[in-house]
């Protein structure tokens, strides 16, 4: 990968709707969805009414659920500490993202996610099951547990974002960039340090072993950027998602072999 390819990984996919579309969906309050109620476009939840959505006034925190047969087409993003239990179903099956914003949950058991995740601003994305076939992208204090699923392409982890995996799989690299955290449960797990000055922007781990639910990660790597406090992790067992206030206490009572990765202040261009 060239320089402009790692200075690619920092660019975030930020889908802010500047119109109205006439077949945009708003859930203001709680509301399950399936085959008899699909959404052509975009699905806003947190918001009654772009205006409200737009002005950031009215707001609400609904739970949403997605059911088998249910389909956003386009973006799905929730707002304001609202939640989405999404068990089936589709958002953008050919162009489409979840976005997930002020400490609104994510909790993803199945269905297909047709582009990418991206959690800003202390959002949760809890992934026991289903596809995202795209990246997955956490930047502010967002967290990130992976249990299961599969991830398409990248995992780029940024700011001061926490992730936690004990299963699944991501089809690409993993980036530990900024003050993020990375932390990866296993019996076996180990990692070699296979290039300190990768692309003259990270250290390169490559992994050996298996995760606490079988997935074997044999020959993966993870990147964790240099210079930039980005710290990554190996321990034992599995762990439950802490609270933002919490999760260094928890790290420190894993008994975790680990390593942040201080060497020279790269910083990648924007």
């Amino acid at each position: 990968m060239n320089s402009a390819g790692l200075a690619g990984v920092t660019c975030l996919l930020f889908l802010v709707a500047g119109t109205a579309r006439a077949d945009d969906a708003f859930f203001p309050v709680d509301v399950a969805l399936d085959a008899s109620n699909p959404v052509t476009d975009r699905g806003f939840v947190g918001y009654a009414n772009f205006d409200d959505y737009l002005a950031s006034i009215n707001r609400t925190s609904p739970v949403v659920t997605m059911l088998s047969g249910a389909s956003i087409g386009s973006d799905m993003q929730l707002f304001n500490g609202s939640k989405l239990n999404m068990t089936a179903g589709t958002v953008g099956a050919s162009f489409g993202s979840l976005l997930a914003y002020d400490q609104s949950t994510a909790n993803m058991s199945g269905g297909i996610i047709g582009q990418h995740v991206t959690l800003q601003r202390y959002a949760r994305f809890n992934f026991s099951g289903g596809s995202v076939f795209d990246d997955v992208t956490a930047v502010d204090n967002s967290v990130l547990h992976i249990t299961g699923g599969s991830i398409g392409h990248s995992l780029l982890l940024n700011e001061q974002s926490r992730t936690f995996i004990s299963g699944g799989t991501v089809f690409a690299d993993i980036f530990v960039q900024d003050a993020s955290i990375l932390t990866m449960y296993g019996s076996d797990l180990t990692r070699t340090l296979t290039d300190p000055d990768f692309g003259g922007f990270y250290t390169q781990y490559t992994l050996a072993g298996h995760l606490a639910d079988g997935t074997d990660l044999t020959g993966r790597t993870v990147l964790v950027q240099n210079g930039s406090g980005a710290s990554f992790f190996l321990s034992t067992g599995t762990a439950a998602v802490p609270e933002p206030q919490s999760w260094a206490l928890m790290i420190a009572g894993f008994g975790i072999v680990g390593a942040a990765s201080r060497r020279r202040a790269y910083r990648l261009a924007a």
